[in-house]
């Protein structure tokens, strides 16, 4: 895994129960690349993944996400797994809305 500086979306979707909105970050997919984004439970990494491995190189997901999960212990699937800051439930954002863009240390994976 290498960890290098990359851009990132700030997103924002309201929570389904309490319709707060919740803020997090998430590469976007579009022209030039689909990525998958992931964040350790353990330290709160960010991890990217290029998708292109997937379908171009046909590598398996389990295998390109093994080292962040053996140091993680588990990851979450963003926009898959949201966490709502207020009420704390977990949903899958299904409108997304981006506020901007950021760089970060993330891991690639």
């Amino acid at each position: 895994m290498d960890k290098k500086r990359l851009p990132i979306s700030r997103c924002n979707s309201n929570c389904p129960k309490c319709q707060m909105p919740t803020e997090f970050l998430m590469f976007e997919s579009g022209p030039g690349g689909d990525f998958s984004t992931y964040i350790g439970q353990r330290t709160g990494s960010i991890y990217r993944l290029d998708l292109g491995k997937i379908y171009y190189l046909k590598l398996k997901l389990e295998t390109l996400i093994l080292p962040a999960i053996e140091g993680e212990g588990n990851l979450i699937k963003i926009p898959e797994e949201i966490k709502c800051k207020i009420c704390g439930t977990t949903y899958k954002a299904e409108q997304i809305m981006v506020g901007g863009e950021e760089h970060i240390e993330a891991f690639e994976l």
